[in-house]
């Protein structure tokens, strides 16, 4: 035995002093580990959301809410937007404008898009014995109801959604608002018609009946053209300047 002498008259004897914990419990370090909280889970990164593109109006092009008047020649179809494809084919989306004589404002009357030079759709303010937009697809006229989805046969990774757009608000003259949804690959946008809100006639606001585009998943990746220039994904070229 191992004595220590304190220097009292009275010695410590370690090897008497007996274990108050004679039998340790060998799992109680694993136990406490246990009861442990699970560490957080990772925040996931926000999503980005599309930034919000539309062009209305006469016309105007709208990026986030910030606005860019802007003209093309009349009544020539005119190449306003271009991508590709997963599959490396090219889309292009072009349009076409009337002006009023008085004061040169203009209005798209048109759109139509194209896939490696050949048209999927066309559609325009056109006569129509209901509502207000005249859609061609894959070259037959589509006769609606109040909603009206195909698949395109020139390209069938392509879809067309028509639907009509009910509500006082949605009226054009006797006529009512409709809505064209495209959707192919990872791009959505949608074509809708509206009235000339301008003015305070119906009768005008019928007469100058058109066409504004919304670019619902944003702007197509690699996407080129005057809608791309427009938005800064491009930069701006004489002709758009």
């Amino acid at each position: 035995m191992l004595g220590l002498g304190l220097g009292f008259g009275f010695g410590l004897w370690l090897a008497t002093i007996p274990n108050p914990n004679p039998n340790p419990n060998p799992n109680l370090t694993k136990d406490c580990a246990k009861k442990l909280p699970p560490p957080p889970e990772p925040t996931p990164e926000p999503e980005i959301e599309p930034a919000k593109v539309t062009v209305h109006g006469d016309p105007m092009f709208k990026k986030n809410g910030v606005g860019l008047q802007f003209s093309i020649p009349l009544g020539l179809p005119t190449e306003l937007l271009s991508w590709p494809g997963k599959a490396g084919e090219r889309f292009a989306l072009s349009g076409t404008t009337f002006e009023r004589q008085e004061t040169g404002h203009q209005w798209f009357n048109s759109f139509a898009m194209s896939v490696d030079g050949k048209e999927v759709f066309n559609v325009s303010t056109g006569k129509v014995e209901r509502g207000t937009l005249k859609l061609v697809a894959d070259g037959q006229v589509v006769v609606p109801s109040d909603v009206t989805s195909l698949s395109s046969a020139v390209h069938p990774g392509t879809t067309l959604e028509l639907a009509t757009m009910f509500g006082k608000k949605f009226k054009i003259g006797h006529k009512v608002a409709q809505t064209l949804t495209v959707r192919s690959g990872d791009t959505t946008f949608s074509v809708y018609s509206s009235k000339a809100a301008k003015f305070a006639y119906k009768g005008n606001q019928f007469k100058f009946r058109h066409l504004n585009v919304r670019l619902d998943s944003g702007l197509p990746t690699g996407a080129t053209g005057t809608f791309a220039e427009m938005a800064g994904a491009q930069p701006m070229s004489k002709e758009t300047r």
